[in-house]
């Protein structure tokens, strides 16, 4: 099952290799952008936007996506996307509503100081919606080159758009409309690509309120789950920039893409392929010797990829970049040690939704929020630094990680849907 000339090896090949090429571009022109035209306030804001875009946009579809992939015909599977796209028309209304507070006042610090950038929340939030949709429809129909491309096309207009908004003067704005805009050219590709499937499906009448009954576990479960991992990200940027200022805040935010987006590709490559291949394992120990054995050859390429970051020179940073960057690759060593385990975790975290514990993902992501809360703010005040608040946060990462990894082990061996034989 895990030799390259498998079947699953072949998809998460196809996902991660388009998924790479899309990375390789921000990692050519992120440097670029950082030495000549923004600094790390710029790209504080524009983390802000992000991941508040992001924590919007990820429930947009109160996860209605993730029935696609488990419907039986095309018919199940159109109904539910449709259904989908109605919530999303439904979560981009409620998106306005957002910008509008946001923007009258400072209840979101670093939100307000986007000024009228914030008005570009709706449509991310459109957009993120219709690309969730999309992907799990080529996911179900196992068109994984159409999911990477889509990333390819997201990633070459966004920072093409950054590099001429820098190239015009413009500040943080650039930097957001670009990331916008990538957004907005993969969701309207990937819709034109759905909807051509979609028309030659039998067309039924249908309830959407009975569809999103029917799914009511993804809705009542896995939406607030997932919610509260996005607020995850959004609140440690906000916390750096309530605390010690949008210098740090722009550190933090520039190493996360750094060392996140080489092991975010390849995490979410894997995530996607293996929740299809474990939805149609029912036997205990197959279940249990897939995840092991999957979670050995992460946890190898977790540990070569973190030791690359520690042992990167400091000086390079500074003759590339420049001065201003000095404390970079400080941040960037911190981070790699709890995006190492996020790696792992995350690559596997599906395991959660097959064997239906969405109920137990929302309380572990409720104290995953306390417990990265208070990691912060015991290594900010036991410190009185911004480099002592991140280790704060990411012993408190670690340690949640590891439990979710350990637990899942634990629930795959106790679960009543596996049987042993």
């Amino acid at each position: 099952m895990f030799g390259m000339k498998s079947k699953f090896s072949r998809n998460v090949m196809v996902l991660t290799t388009g998924t790479a090429l899309s990375q390789l571009i921000p990692f050519i022109v992120l440097p670029i952008l950082q030495k000549y035209f923004y600094g790390p306030a710029d790209f504080a804001l524009l983390a802000s936007f992000v991941y508040f875009s992001e924590m919007i946009g990820v429930v947009s579809t109160l996860k209605l996506e993730y029935a696609i992939v488990a419907q039986r015909t095309p018919q199940d599977a159109r109904e539910v996307a449709v259904t989908g796209y109605r919530v999303v028309s439904i979560s981009t209304l409620f998106s306005i509503v957002l910008a509008v507070i946001c923007f009258q006042w400072d209840v979101i610090h670093g939100l307000h100081q986007l000024g009228t950038s914030i008005f570009l929340l709706p449509l991310v939030v459109l957009a993120m919606g219709s690309m969730q949709i999309t992907s799990y429809w080529f996911n179900a129909r196992q068109e994984y080159p159409k999911i990477a491309q889509g990333k390819l096309v997201q990633t070459a207009t966004s920072e093409g758009v950054k590099l001429a908004s820098g190239l015009a003067g413009l500040n943080f704005t650039g930097l957001i409309v670009g990331r916008v805009l990538g957004y907005v050219s993969v969701a309207v590709l990937q819709w034109r690509r759905f909807a051509a499937h979609a028309v030659g499906i039998e067309r039924r009448h249908f309830s959407k309120w009975e569809t999103i009954k029917r799914h009511k576990s993804y809705v009542l479960f896995t939406t607030p789950s997932v919610f509260v991992g996005a607020l995850i990200n959004f609140l440690y940027i906000e916390m750096f920039l309530e605390h010690f200022g949008s210098e740090s805040a722009g550190m933090v935010s520039v190493a996360m893409t750094y060392v996140g987006a080489g092991l975010g590709m390849v995490a979410g490559s894997i995530s996607q392929v293996f929740f299809g291949t474990i939805s149609n394992i029912h036997k205990r120990k197959e279940l249990e010797s897939l995840y092991v054995r999957f979670l050995g050859r992460l946890l190898l390429m977790s540990g070569v990829m973190t030791a690359m970051v520690w042992v990167f020179p400091a000086s390079w940073i500074v003759g590339v970049l420049g001065p201003e960057w000095n404390d970079l690759i400080v941040y960037c060593r911190v981070i790699s040690v709890w995006l190492g385990v996020w790696f792992i975790s995350s690559s596997l975290s599906f395991i959660y939704l097959r064997l239906q514990r969405q109920h137990l993902m929302l309380f572990m992501d409720v104290l995953h929020v306390v417990m990265i809360y208070a990691g912060f703010h015991i290594g900010r005040i036991s410190s009185g630094t911004a480099l002592g608040a991140l280790w704060g946060f990411t012993w408190a990462q670690v340690s949640f990680y590891v439990m979710a990894i350990v637990l899942a082990i634990y629930f795959i061996r106790t679960s009543k849907l596996l049987h042993d034989e």
